[in-house]
């Protein structure tokens, strides 16, 4: 039996989407009868749902889990980072300026991992004979992780990307480009979560093989998508699950055009369940918004399944696509999208969705979207037989080019 040492900073039961992604992976992995070694950090942000999936995976006995020990360097940073907090409060200066100082002051712990993960994965991959390592990144630390250990011992390496590194970055850091050059050189093969940003590191990294880079979108996962029966009414109860950032959400149009929806009566009913990191008066934000505590990954499944309709907000800069969009896919539910932007990847994505409505984030457009959703909701609650679109996104068929990469590399 074939075995594979994934690389990974985020984990579960850690609640981070990475987390979430690799659990995935690892499941495909071990229905596909590989062994799966994981190479990760000490967690936090448990979340104990994500555990419990694990344990019902098939061939539980073939996955092994090393952790890291927690770095005493964690806790002088994320001490460090409140004595400046504190002391910045006083001084009044915005969040930002804060996390730019503590950066300059304090190195992230993310990148200190790397001597820890080098120690452990050099004394794993001594020990055991490994197909491939499966490095998956952000942070950037694991696939530098991963590239050292190849230097260690010759094995085949797959670099997985979240978000991309230094594109946009090169004039100011030359280092960065350089060092991912060399990651890139190094990698077998190299797996995107959107074709949008393998398109532009084909066009940045021209020197590298286009063929060597993939897309492997996320997806969802049918029995955990099973519909729930909930309580309707004459109203449309949208919900959005995840965070809101300052530096990419702009809300009050939103909120402007559920006040324009509901003067006469309540049509729009709104919930926003994660954390909320942008200021928002929510005195002055429309009663019919309500804003709610994170849940776990489990119940954040369930808070899909019984909305009328869901929210997405999409990501500037025409790369990136929420992880949770494919998620909201197997839900089936009607989807109001605000773009990030005139290139956000979404409208692409999703123009195949037979419940989906797009909107620029302005108020007369978000207010003609909702008056649509919720003069529409009858169309939308029909049952369809799985669409060719529902099923590609399930996780076993978006994972089947890593089966294909990783049987050429047994071939090799």
């Amino acid at each position: 039996m074939k075995r594979i040492l994934l690389v990974s900073y985020h984990y579960p039961p850690a609640n981070k989407a990475r987390a979430i992604r690799m659990l995935f992976f690892t499941k495909f992995l071990l229905e596909k009868g590989f062994k799966v070694d994981v190479l990760t950090s000490f967690q936090k942000n448990i979340d104990p749902s994500l555990e419990n999936i694990l344990n019902t995976f098939n061939n539980r006995k073939n996955l092994r889990i090393y952790r890291t020990e927690k770095s005493r360097y964690s806790r002088i940073y994320y001490s460090g980072r409140k004595i400046i907090q504190s002391k910045e409060a006083i001084r009044q200066k915005t969040k930002k300026e804060i996390k730019n100082k503590i950066k300059k002051i304090l190195p992230n712990p993310k990148y200190i991992w790397y001597f820890k993960g080098v120690k452990l994965g050099s004394k794993l991959i001594n020990e055991k004979k490994y197909l491939a390592i499966i490095s998956s990144a952000k942070p950037i630390t694991s696939h530098i992780i991963s590239f050292q250990l190849t230097n260690i011992k010759k094995i085949p390496l797959v670099l997985e990307y979240g978000d991309p590194w230094s594109l946009g970055q090169f004039k100011d850091n030359f280092f960065k480009k350089q060092l991912e050059q060399k990651l890139l050189l190094r990698a077998n093969r190299v797996i995107f979560t959107t074709d949008e940003t393998k398109k532009k590191y084909v066009k940045t990294f021209s020197k590298i093989k286009r063929n060597k880079f993939i897309t492997v979108y996320s997806g969802f996962d049918r029995k955990l998508m099973k519909p729930i029966k909930y309580d309707e009414s004459d109203r449309c109860t949208i919900n959005y699950l995840g965070n809101i950032y300052e530096y990419r959400d702009r809300l009050e149009p939103l909120f402007r055009s559920i006040d324009i929806i509901n003067k006469n009566f309540e049509k729009i009913k709104m919930n926003f369940i994660g954390n909320i990191n942008v200021p928002i008066n929510r005195k002055k934000a429309p009663e019919s918004i309500d804003f709610k505590n994170p849940v776990n990954f489990i119940e954040s499944l369930r808070k899909m399944k019984e909305a009328d309709a869901l929210l997405l907000l999409g990501n500037k800069g025409g790369l990136q696509v929420p992880m949770k969009t494919f998620w909201y896919i197997g839900s089936k539910k009607p989807i109001l999208v605000i773009l990030g932007d005139e290139n956000d990847p979404l409208k692409k994505l999703l123009r195949e969705y037979d419940k989906v409505i797009f909107s620029e984030n302005n108020t007369s457009e978000i207010a003609k979207s909702l008056n649509e959703l919720f003069n529409s909701q009858k169309r939308y609650k029909r049952n369809k037989d799985d669409s060719i679109f529902y099923k590609k996104f399930l996780w076993e068929n978006q994972l089947k080019p890593l089966k294909s990469i990783l049987d050429e590399l047994a071939k090799n």
